[in-house]
Parts: C-alpha cells; structure tokens; sequence
C-alpha cells in the first residue's frame, strides 16, 4: 500500500472513533496488532479495553488530526483532543476518578505501523498528565507558585 492509502487508513479510523464507532478497530487493526504507550505493551484486547473505558469517561470525545506524515509503512498523527469527563475515568496509577464534568484539552503523537492496510503496532505519546491536572486528580501536585 502507498503512503497516501495508509494516511487515508489512519484517517478514517479517526473519524470512525469521533462518531463512536469503536468496532472499527475490529476492521482496521491486525489481530496480533501491538502498542506502545510509555513502558507498557498490549495487545488489541486491552486497546479495545482502554477505547471503551475512555470513550465512558469522556463521551464526547473528539479527536482532530493537526499534523499526518507518512514514511514507508509508519504514519504519524499528531492530534488535539477534547472532551468532557462525564463519566468513571480508569486511571492505571490513580484508581477511579469520578466524573468532575469539566472540558478537557489534550495532545497525542500517535506512530502507527501499517501492513496490508491493517495497523499491527502503535507508539502513543499523551500529555496525561495535563488532563489529570485539569480534572483536578492531583490533589496538591498541580499548585504553583507566584
């Protein structure tokens, strides 16, 4: 595949997700698909767990790609992110957040390996640490001074 079609691949996932439509990981993903995001590795199941769980803690949660660039069969994505927390938030190191329902901004590089036009391996980058701050998770950590 061109390195047009694997942007349009990219592309449409991000539409697909914006609507809702989570079973597009189903179509777009390789079974064996793996991902990075810092320290840890998971496969598609645990991908499809997290989508699920962020798409219940912020369901208006919406995605707008900023910057794509493709080199051979990587896509990069560089994209803004809003929504409202609104529901149970699953923080791997804090526990359950419950729903504050304040806006959250947010920014994610995504580096996606695509195989006839499937996606098998992911590296996320996240600023989750400034959404926890602007749902106000981290207690005291988020003052400063003047």
């Amino acid at each position: 595949m061109s390195s047009e079609d694997n942007k349009a691949i990219v592309r449409r996932i991000h539409d697909e997700i914006n609507r809702g439509n989570l079973a597009i990981v189903d179509e777009l993903y390789a079974p064996d698909y793996l991902s990075h995001v810092g320290h840890r590795t998971g496969g598609l199941p645990e991908y499809k767990e997290y989508l699920a769980s962020h798409r219940a803690a912020f369901p208006d949660w919406h995605t707008t790609i900023e910057d794509l660039m493709a080199d051979g069969d990587k896509v990069v994505a560089r994209v803004s992110e809003h929504g409202s927390h609104k529901g149970e938030w699953r923080h791997r190191y804090l526990g359950r957040i419950a729903p504050t329902h304040k806006a959250v901004n947010s920014t994610r590089i995504i580096i996606r390996r695509i195989r006839n036009g499937k996606v098998v391996e992911s590296w996320i980058n996240a600023d989750h640490l400034g959404m926890l701050h602007q749902v106000g998770a981290l207690g005291g950590l988020h003052k400063t001074t003047s």
